[in-house]
């Protein structure tokens, strides 16, 4: 998938399109569980992508 990732992605899209991340960060919450995906480390706990998972599904990303 050319390491494209959108709004919508499903976490086997982002897989297949990214590769596996370098850290996972998880919360459930009452209605939904919230993954953080991070890539490219940067130092101790800095990376230069993480993209947000909400029950499954890209809602959005921070990149540096």
């Amino acid at each position: 998938m050319s390491c494209r990732f959108w709004q919508g992605q499903t976490e086997e899209q982002l897989n297949d399109s990214l590769g596996r991340p370098a850290d996972v960060e998880s919360r459930v919450m009452k209605t939904k569980h919230r993954q953080i995906w991070k890539y490219h480390p940067a130092g101790k706990n800095r990376y230069l992508l993480r993209v947000t998972l909400e029950n499954g599904a890209v809602v959005g990303w921070e990149q540096k």
